[in-house]
């Protein structure tokens, strides 16, 4: 188990496809990482309510770090809304992003 996980997203879809992760809005307002074994990383707190647009198209690297697991737990499945490649995939399609992505 990581104690942090580091996200370039000006690479979003492979970080998420080689790193296994997927992203979890919460509330609306918290981006977090839930890793293959189901834990959860949050943000680093400097990007606690930004936009994922603005991190891709500036290609943002971006630390999340580990959260208890009794926190995680705590987590209703209503409160959380989990993005895997393909959500990802249809996001930046859908933003007009792909010109942003990549070297």
């Amino acid at each position: 188990m990581l104690e942090k996980i580091i996200i370039d997203f000006g690479n979003i879809v492979e970080e998420m496809e080689r790193k296994q992760i997927r992203l979890c809005l919460l509330h609306e307002t918290d981006w977090f990482i839930i890793d293959s074994q189901n834990q959860f990383y949050q943000i680093e707190t400097y990007y606690r309510g930004g936009y994922l647009d603005r991190y891709i198209t500036r290609k943002i690297k971006i630390e999340f770090n580990i959260i208890s697991t009794s926190v995680s737990d705590s987590i209703e499945d209503w409160e959380k809304e989990v993005w895997d490649v393909e959500v990802m995939k249809k996001f930046i399609e859908r933003q007009h992003l792909e010109k942003y992505l990549g070297k």
